[in-house]
């Protein structure tokens, strides 16, 4: 029997506040893209929508997918403190936009059942789940997909 042999990478927080996002991952990408499949933290809303939390917001830019796509990055969590910096349409406008990209994401959702969704990616005929949570974070970050209250928007 042929022994399956599958790379994962994973990188920490991706926060990035840069005129040109994929100098980000210069010095990396190569490394990054080598993996079967490539796994961060996405510490940012990537959108240009939406209004920033007076009391917590991280840069927020659309462009910063661009990096991601660059680097290899298959999959993203966006359970983190800074999903909802800039409120809940530009939180509802990442997911589209990396759905659109072809970005996988966990971790957040419309509802508490998209949220808690595993993503499951096959590669070199081996099968690895992602979940993602965050049990810290500004007052009201989860209120949302506890009551479903994403879907009214």
């Amino acid at each position: 029997m042929k022994k399956r042999c599958l790379t994962l990478l994973a990188v920490g927080d991706v926060a990035i506040d840069h005129e040109d996002p994929e100098s980000t991952f210069y010095h990396v990408a190569e490394v990054l893209r080598s993996a079967d499949i490539c796994y961060a933290n996405c510490e940012q809303p990537l959108s240009d929508k939406g209004t920033p939390n007076p009391k917590q917001a991280i840069y927020s830019n659309p462009e910063t997918i661009r990096a991601l796509l660059y680097a290899g990055i298959d999959i993203v969590s966006l359970a983190n403190n800074h999903a909802q910096d800039w409120g809940k349409e530009a939180f509802l406008d990442t997911m589209e936009r990396l759905e659109r990209a072809g970005i996988h994401y966990v971790g957040a959702g419309k509802n508490l059942a998209e949220a808690r969704r595993p993503v499951i990616l096959e590669r070199n005929e081996c099968r690895i789940g992602f979940l993602a949570y965050c049990s810290v974070g500004p007052e009201g970050f989860d209120y949302e997909a506890q009551d479903d209250r994403l879907q009214e928007l």
